[in-house]
């Protein structure tokens, strides 16, 4: 169990002597500490999770618009099948590292 479930139980466990001995604000200001230090936690590693998801996607994109740059270029040199399973795949690709990173956010909020 978490550290706020285990405080929370022990508050509901002890509410009749909490109340009996007028504590409610230590017993409240208890619980929000340790809300705060559980959300301190975690709040670093999301926050460096969004900085690498968002330079992944960027780099992501300026690498397929390099590739449909360059395919631009060539453009006379490859057929149009050749061309439209290029973009596709890089397209592909592209999505699928962003839905990656998205599975792994999920993975680590569960």
């Amino acid at each position: 169990k978490s550290p706020v479930s285990n405080i929370f139980a022990e508050n509901l466990r002890g509410l009749a002597s909490i109340r009996a001995y007028g504590k409610q604000g230590f017993v409240s200001e208890d619980q929000a500490r340790a809300i705060d230090l559980n959300h301190a936690c975690f709040m670093g590693e999301r926050l460096s999770f969004e900085w690498v998801r968002f330079r992944v996607n960027f780099l992501s994109g300026v690498v397929m618009a390099s590739v449909l740059l360059l395919l631009l270029l060539v453009r006379d040199e490859l057929t149009a099948s050749t061309l439209g399973l290029v973009i596709s795949q890089g397209v592909f690709i592209v999505l699928s590292v962003s839905q990656a990173f998205l599975m792994r956010q999920q993975m680590d909020l569960a």
